[in-house]
């Protein structure tokens, strides 16, 4: 089951919307939500958990063999990302210089996106639009509702968010 998942007035990093995979030189597109919320935080934190533990309980049904916890945690890659030099600072027990992010990813079936574009005025855009909003609002806050779509195992254990809807709350214009 697909589990959908709201977060309320945030932020986002200052990534771009349209990437390029390195090996394959397809386009690719994402959003990457700053969590500030000590709450959404810790939920998010706490959901990771709980799926890297009920992943384990039922590793048998799900990858084809019983793992220990031990070994999913050191595959698994959280929901909540770190940068690099935070990630070392985490291992020593020491506090991230910066605050984590949530990445989303936002596929394009068909050359169409399947999510929701929403200005502050409560009109919906066209998908198209976003990039170059984002770009020109980099201060805009938004209403993101995203979709738990999948858990996927191969070198590492992950676990795939889908935009669903992106919604302006406030920016410089409003638009």
């Amino acid at each position: 089951a697909q589990v959908p998942m709201l977060l309320e007035n945030v932020v986002l990093a200052p990534f771009p919307f349209i990437n390029k995979d390195k090996i394959t030189d397809k386009e690719y597109y994402n959003v990457s939500v700053i969590i500030e919320d000590e709450d959404d935080k810790k939920f998010m934190d706490g959901m990771s958990m709980d799926i890297l533990k009920e992943t384990t309980a039922n590793s048998k049904d799900l990858i084809g063999k019983k793992t220990a916890l031990k070994i999913l945690a050191a595959k698994f890659k959280h929901i909540l990302k770190y940068s690099k030099e935070d990630a070392e600072l985490i291992k020593k027990g020491e506090p991230s210089k910066y605050k984590p992010r949530v990445d989303i990813s936002v596929p394009k079936y068909d050359e169409k996106f399947n999510f929701v574009f929403i200005n502050a005025k409560g009109e919906e855009q066209p998908q198209e639009d976003y990039s170059d909003f984002k770009t020109a609002n980099p201060d805009a806050k938004y209403d993101v509702k995203f979709t738990i779509r999948h858990l996927w195992f191969g070198n590492k254990l992950t676990i795939k968010l889908v935009l669903n809807e992106i919604k302006v709350v406030s920016s410089t214009n409003n638009n």
